[in-house]
């Protein structure tokens, strides 16, 4: 094998070395890191919780709703799988705030059928008869177990009934003492409004003149604590089971297919569930790809393996605003002065708050020292002709 041959084989063989470790260069910045793959390609791997769903007692395609009430949910987005066939279903999550309202016990010559004013439903009322020539008057004890904040009161009447011809409230302090809210006036109206009260003993006279029924004595509590109902709908089919998966650590997307009308309440069919568990397909997050997972990642939005932070404010150097000018340190051409918007009138990659050498023609212009040290080069080559033809005709001439 001679020279040439030998030369070009090594020719040959660093071209191809070269073009596979650019393959695997390339191959390497497109794939994303391990946890990160994984999570896209298996989504039920964002959630930290799941509930089992047994079979739903069911012969059709049925609409089921799973209960929240004993379930933390701190994170919204959930995912349902067919366990049968692996298939993600459509879901509709319900969040609906329901008012806790302190539990009302009244009491009145009605004896035990009194509660029936306070029990939430108008379908029961208590009757109070004339029993003298003129005006009947009564009264009405209505106690909490806390105290209550109110500023009204709504009376609600069955079909037919009249309504009182006066009402007077007064509601006890905290020495036990009974004062006045509403002075006896008439009433015009089935809402009473009156100050702002505190107070877990109310009495209400009323005055009628003819026979009278109540259905409710509602105090509007002002200031009652919220409960979350929370649930999840969707649609079962018979002879399958279901796994819900919950509380998300970040945003995911799941092939879920078309979705029936779950929001009618029609039909729907309320189906228990398992106690709710970690699920065992959970991976942390690590959104940027860089092996720290976001609960510790001091730049979770950057690649910063590293995790350096030299100001020490638990904030990675990366995704810093050192100037303050709402312009992080990666994307920063300047990061020691404010210059928010970015101006780098030479192009060279240094904002002009920071560039000392701005003026500099040849800064600005890149291409005119390559430029002049061409000519240059060219007239040393020129120079060098002359000279070389000048000695040459001396020796013509002998």
């Amino acid at each position: 094998m001679n020279i040439k041959n030998i030369f070009m084989n090594k020719v040959i063989v660093s071209i191809a070395i070269l073009c596979f470790a650019h393959q695997a260069a390339f191959a390497q910045i497109d794939s994303p890191a391990g946890p990160t793959s994984d999570r896209l390609t298996t989504p039920v791997s964002v959630f930290r919780n799941i509930l089992n769903i047994p079979r739903p007692n069911i012969v059709v395609p049925t609409v089921v709703e799973v209960s929240f009430k004993d379930v933390t949910v701190y994170e919204t987005g959930f995912l349902v799988q067919e366990n049968e066939t692996g298939l993600f279903l459509p879901s509709y999550f319900k969040d609906i705030p329901v008012q806790i309202n302190e539990t009302l016990v009244a009491q009145s010559v009605a004896g035990e059928k009194s509660q029936f004013m306070v029990d939430g439903n108008p379908a029961t009322a208590v009757s109070f008869p004339i029993l003298h020539n003129g005006p009947e008057e009564t009264d009405i004890r209505i106690d909490s177990k806390k105290t209550i904040t109110t500023s009204q009161l709504q009376l609600t009447l069955p079909a037919n009934v009249t309504l009182p011809s006066s009402i007077a409230i007064t509601a006890r302090d905290a020495d036990g003492v009974y004062q006045t809210v509403v002075a006896k006036k008439q009433l015009v109206s089935t809402v009473i409004n009156f100050p702002e009260t505190i107070s877990d003993s109310w009495r209400v006279t009323l005055e009628y003149v003819q026979p009278l029924r109540i259905a409710e004595l509602s105090f509007t509590q002002d200031r009652a604590a919220i409960q979350e109902n929370q649930s999840l709908r969707f649609l079962a089919q018979p002879g399958k089971t279901y796994t819900v998966y919950f509380n998300p650590d970040q945003s995911f997307e799941a092939s879920t297919g078309e979705s029936g009308n779950l929001q009618t309440n029609s039909g729907v069919r309320l189906v228990q569930h398992g106690n709710a568990t970690e699920n065992p397909r959970y991976i942390e997050a690590d959104i940027d790809g860089d092996g720290v997972t976001d609960v510790i990642d001091n730049c979770p939005s950057i690649h910063n393996s590293d995790q350096f932070d030299i100001d020490e404010n638990s904030v990675g150097d990366m995704c810093d605003d050192y100037d303050r000018d709402s312009v992080l340190n990666i994307d920063d051409n300047c990061q020691d002065a404010p210059n928010i918007n970015q101006a780098d009138v030479d192009g060279d990659g240094i904002g002009d708050s920071c560039d000392e050498e701005e003026s500099r023609f040849t800064e600005r212009y890149t291409w005119v020292p390559w430029a002049g040290m061409g000519i240059a080069c060219l007239v040393i080559i020129g120079l060098f002709g002359v000279v070389l033809t000048s000695s040459k005709k001396p020796e013509q001439a002998q």
